[in-house]
This record gives structure tokens, C-alpha cells and sequence, in this order.
């Protein structure tokens, strides 16, 4: 399955404290929690016909402009967003504690 992630529509569902995607009556998503001034990005998760797509990197970045705007730190437990971070460095040096 081909996924067109420009196409793709992102939403935060605040009261699951994810951001999530539909994909083929499947969600992607990635989870946090708030500590404090602290988001805590604990998981992603993508249906495995849409791995590799982009769908991860997409939801992610979604939730890192979301603890942007909110003055939050993010820790990354979930090992996705560890590597993503360290690949767009210089694009989120500010939000990592």
C-alpha cells in the first residue's frame, strides 16, 4: 500500500495525549505525556502497510511543533524519535533536554 503523506491529515487528539492518522481504518500515532514544562514523546506506532512512508516522520514533526508552541522541553523515550532527533538536529536543538 502507497500512502500519500502530503495528503495525510494529522490531528492531536489532547484527551488520548497522542497525534494521530488515519491510514485504512488504521491509526498511526505517536503518544506523550506532560510533565511539567516536559513533553515526554513515549511511543510511535504505524501500520505496518505504511512503514517506511514518511508516515512516522509526519506525525512527529507535528508533535514537536506542538511542544514548540507550547514553551515545552521534549524528552524522547520512544526510540523513533530519539534517532529523529538526532538526524534533524539543527532543526530542534532548542526543544531537547
Amino acid at each position: 500500500m502507497i500512502v500519500d503523506v502530503d495528503q495525510l491529515e494529522v490531528i492531536h487528539a489532547p484527551e488520548r495525549l497522542r497525534f494521530e492518522a488515519e491510514i485504512q481504518d488504521e491509526k498511526a500515532i505517536v503518544a506523550y505525556r506532560v510533565k511539567g514544562r516536559k513533553m515526554l514523546i513515549v511511543s510511535t506506532r504505524v501500520p505496518p502497510q505504511a512503514e517506511g512512508q514518511g508516515v512516522a516522520a509526519k506525525l512527529t514533526r507535528k508533535a514537536l511543533s506542538y511542544a514548540r508552541d507550547q514553551g515545552y522541553g521534549v524528552v524522547p523515550l520512544c526510540s523513533y524519535t530519539q534517532a529523529y532527533l538526532r538526524r534533524h538536529r539543527d532543526n530542534y536543538s532548542d526543544l531537547t533536554m
